[in-house]
């Protein structure tokens, strides 16, 4: 399932029919992100840091299309009657509350995706001084 398809996705859409998997397989992505970019870890050169930090610009750009989505799906469920909430609070408020959160996540992601292409264009000029030593493990 970790394997790059011939449409170059990573996890292929057509494949995967569950969103949930979608979801657990992009948290273990950052899960496994944070361990290898520890510092004195694998990430060594400026170039892999550079590329690593537009792609993390990429992953926080696609998240709000999802959070509005899910904030979507709710709204729908709980307009159809489909919803309850098992400590008996009123479902109206608290599908609200919930859109409202993930509204507020939204502009977060759309924040950070922004700061984060910025750090990029720094990033981008970087390069390896030429003779430099390697920094011991």
């Amino acid at each position: 399932m970790h394997e790059r398809t011939e449409s170059g996705w990573l996890v292929d859409p057509a494949r995967v029919a569950e969103p949930v998997e979608h979801a657990r397989t992009a948290a273990e992505a950052v899960r496994a992100l944070n361990h290898v970019t520890l510092p004195g870890g694998r990430l060594t050169k400026v170039s892999d840091l550079d590329t690593v930090v537009t792609e993390i610009g990429l992953l926080l750009s696609r998240l709000p299309q999802a959070l509005r989505q899910c904030a979507a799906v709710l709204d729908e469920q709980a307009t159809a009657g489909r919803v309850a909430d098992d400590s008996g609070r009123d479902v109206v408020e608290v599908v609200a509350a919930v859109r409202d959160l993930l509204g507020l996540a939204d502009l977060a992601a759309q924040d950070a995706a922004g700061q984060v292409r910025a750090a990029g264009q720094h990033t981008a000029r970087l390069f390896r001084v030429a003779g430099a030593s390697e920094v011991a493990r």
